[in-house]
């Protein structure tokens, strides 16, 4: 629980924007003075992105799905009020429109001029009022144009849509009744909603929406279950999301959920790292499958050719005109080291966002996917196998890349701040003690040789990595959108790899 320096606890208030199902107008309530407001809930200080309280919010009948943040405020210190240290607008829809009876037991606004609102808010609410006017015809500027579909009004219910046309269980033999349509988001509760993804959950089953501009996922997460059904899920459907007003469609997948065998525990950095390695291994030959399934090549020339795009993005976000001034010097340095290790690094599948919260081990038991299955909607024949196994999900930022990348994320707070080099050791033995496993076969040594020579320097170069992946990221979303997505990321690392430059042997 998050608490600040006078001990009292800090909390988040999400201002929850209910977009009404048929006109531009957003659900307000009254205050005890009779002021009218937006539904809000006041939690700990935390990640907005994680949903689940907000369903419920408008009481049973009236569940709410969650859209993701538009707007955000954040005090300094001194000015945060009653433990508020953060504000956000939180878009929402209803899950199902409710009868137009119910709808009018409520009052509606059209203008944020009616809200009581902080003013650095109610901007964003004017143009999101802007938007549902005529979502044909936006703003220039708008970022409801720029946003993904999971993120716009309608969301909810085309996604309802395409997982219930996607899978037809097979009749039962001798019946003679039609198979019972999939039966789309009920049973489904919602984790997460923010620019990059939406996540629902089922008992067996996971749902997810991602940005169109990294459509990868669903096909890559696909081959590697072909290749490695034992350590990666089973996709059992895949498409495009269209919803009306949004630019381009986003790719969607529904996979596997895999019950954890102790949920109190994340998985040991060890057996995750295990699972990547021998990952990796089964990859080895197979480099041009994962490129047309849609894995990026990111080596180390790659990287070095996009630094224009982390210092353009991290210039935006806040460098100082010292740094600036300093990035010239930067590129050259980190330029070499890169044409270096591009010279002694083999190209290795790396997951991107490697940590204990994207795998888990589990004792069920993992189906194989007979050829043409992974469509079709059927659990699989079944290994016959039991656990306990390590399952790595969340292959967005699937790539090729070097050794060391997915360490560095593997570390304790992965990239939420600078790791102390005991920590990067302990992890780097445990993937190299994989990695020789994993590799051990004569015709690897040649390949394990170079991943032990370049895994140093790969760890070392790790942080350019991912502040490129942020870069992009951060590049991609709506301006209004670059808070939420790591741009504050972007200038503590570009001061972090000055810091290096600085210390660096001339």
């Amino acid at each position: 629980m998050s608490t600040n320096e006078s001990g009292t606890q800090t909390l988040m208030r999400r201002h929850l924007v209910v977009v009404h199902p048929s006109r531009p107008a957003v659900l307000v309530e009254r205050s005890p003075a009779g002021v009218l407001r937006l539904p809000f809930q006041d939690e700990p200080d935390g990640d907005p992105r994680q949903v689940g309280a907000i369903a419920g919010r408008l009481g049973t009948g009236l569940e709410l799905a969650s859209l993701g943040e538009f707007g955000a405020w954040w005090p300094e210190p001194d000015r945060a009020v009653d433990g508020i240290e953060s504000e956000y607008l939180m878009l929402c829809e209803f899950r199902e429109p409710p009868a137009e009876a119910e709808l009018e037991r409520y009052d509606w606004s059209t203008s944020e001029g009616d809200v009581e609102l902080r003013h650095e808010l109610k901007e964003a609410l004017a143009e999101l009022f802007r938007w549902l006017a005529d979502p044909a015809s936006p703003d220039g500027d708008s970022q409801f144009a720029l946003l993904p579909p999971h993120c716009l009004p309608g969301a909810t219910a085309a996604l309802d849509r395409v997982l219930r046309g996607a899978l037809m269980p097979e009749p039962t033999a001798g019946s003679g009744s039609a198979p019972t349509p999939y039966s789309g988001l009920s049973g489904f509760e919602q984790l997460q909603a923010w620019v990059l993804s939406n996540v629902w959950l089922s008992d067996g089953e996971v749902a997810k929406v991602t940005t169109p501009l990294w459509p990868q996922e669903p096909a890559v997460t696909e081959l590697l279950h072909t290749w490695a059904p034992t350590a990666v899920p089973p996709v059992l459907a895949r498409g495009e999301l269209s919803v009306p007003g949004a630019g381009r469609p986003a790719p969607w997948m529904l996979s596997r959920r895999y019950r954890p065998a102790s949920p109190e525990r994340e998985p040991a950095s060890a057996a995750v790292l295990e699972a990547l390695a021998r990952l990796q291994a089964i990859a080895v030959g197979r480099e041009h499958e994962l490129l047309q399934a849609g894995a990026p090549e990111r080596g180390p020339l790659t990287v070095a050719g996009e630094l224009g795009i982390l210092w353009e993005e991290a210039a935006r976000a806040g460098l100082s005109a010292a740094e600036l001034s300093q990035l010239p010097r930067l590129e050259e340095w980190l330029v070499r080291r890169l044409r270096a290790l591009a010279a002694v690094a083999p190209s290795l599948l790396t997951h991107g966002d490697l940590h204990p919260g994207n795998a888990l081990d589990t004792l069920d038991m993992v189906p194989e996917l007979r050829p043409g299955e992974a469509h079709s909607g059927r659990s699989g024949t079944g290994t016959g196998m039991h656990g306990p196994r390590t399952v790595i999900f969340d292959w967005t930022d699937a790539a090729l890349a070097w050794p060391g990348v997915d360490i560095l994320t593997m570390a304790p707070h992965g990239l939420s701040r600078e790791q102390r080099p005991a920590d990067l050791l302990v992890v780097k033995g445990k993937y190299l003690n994989a990695a020789r496993a994993a590799f051990g076969h004569p015709d690897h040594a040649e390949l394990l040789r170079a991943i032990e020579a370049s895994v140093d320097e790969g760890l070392e170069l790790a942080l350019v990595y991912h502040a490129v992946s942020y870069a992009h990221i951060v590049r991609s979303v709506p301006e209004k959108q670059k808070p939420f997505v790591g741009s504050r990321f972007l200038v503590r690392s570009v001061r972090q790899l000055l810091e290096q430059l600085e210390k660096a042997p001339a």
